[in-house]
């Protein structure tokens, strides 16, 4: 599904599918409560009370658009509603994405109800382009390599010095292969994809409306590094603590490199590369 959102004309017809007539919106949270009992069920994991969460979680944004709850506010405020309200029951876990495991790998299947929920809505709202191609070129390559290593020689020698960032292979999870070979598309697909989508493809698209390039693209960075302050991040001589304001720092140092790339190609998916050649770096290279 995902992969097929990449076509603006797929996009574009699913999105008219569900807001004509209105009412169907309603089955898109019916599609992913059923898709959690066919996943949950058969892996021993259903609870009533997270399916209830998870259907509030689904049903709000439907119910803002059914409802017009909005009316006669600015688009603006419409955004802010439903941005805090996909990125924030994430953000603070209070619902869990991940209801199976491949592997031993948790893979969040719900993360990608909620991509398809954005698709959905950012195609409705056709206020901003998504700059989602098909085809990585050349170009976007390039800037994806050089941003990569602009990133990579900001953050690795200050990461350093202040014991954030310590040199070791992650032999726990390299000790199953099919881990390493599944580790790259899943943190595309359920991590970089989704984050790009919410902090590029919405977030700062709609800064871009109301600021000049540089400083929408600072406040956006600015935004997504301060979402890193609820991580916890333990390294062998350091524990980093929540809030997180190291964490923060260099997650907003990414999120400037992502802005730009997103912003400079026009290229959801080359930001999102961006975004899983750090992750996997850090996460394969920097267990130390």
């Amino acid at each position: 599904m995902i992969v097929l959102f990449i076509l603006p004309s797929f996009r574009k017809r699913l999105s008219t599918w569900f807001f004509a007539p209105k009412d169907r919106l309603w089955l898109f949270p019916a599609i992913v409560l059923l898709s959690y009992a066919g996943i949950a069920v058969p892996n021993g994991r259903w609870q009533s009370g997270e399916c209830v969460l998870l259907a509030i979680y689904f049903s709000y944004p439907v119910a803002v658009y059914w409802t017009d709850l909005f009316r006669g506010t600015s688009a603006s405020l419409l955004d802010a509603v439903l941005v805090l309200a996909i990125w924030f029951p994430q953000e603070f876990e209070l619902i869990d994405p991940r209801w199976t495991k491949i592997n031993g790998l948790p893979i969040p299947v719900g993360v990608f109800g909620t991509v398809i929920l954005l698709f959905v809505l950012l195609t409705h709202e056709e206020r901003f382009d998504l700059h989602v191609p098909g085809v990585l070129k050349a170009g976007e390559l390039r800037s994806v390599g050089i941003a990569y290593a602009f990133l990579f020689a900001v953050i690795v020698p200050i990461g350093t010095q202040v014991d954030f960032v310590a040199l070791g292979l992650n032999h726990r999870l390299l000790g199953n292969p099919w881990n390493s070979v599944l580790l790259f598309p899943v943190i595309f697909l359920t991590v970089a994809v989704p984050e790009e989508l919410l902090f590029r493809g919405w977030i700062q698209n709609l800064l871009m409306t109301r600021l000049k390039f540089l400083p929408g693209l600072l406040c956006a960075a600015v935004i997504f590094g301060l979402s890193h302050l609820d991580n916890k991040v333990v390294t062998s001589t350091h524990t980093f603590n929540i809030p997180n304001w190291w964490y923060a720092f260099f997650a907003t140092c990414a999120g400037f490199a992502y802005g730009y790339v997103y912003h400079k190609r026009r290229s959801l998916f080359a930001s999102a590369l961006l975004h899983t050649l750090v992750d996997f770096t850090w996460v394969i290279f920097f267990a130390g």
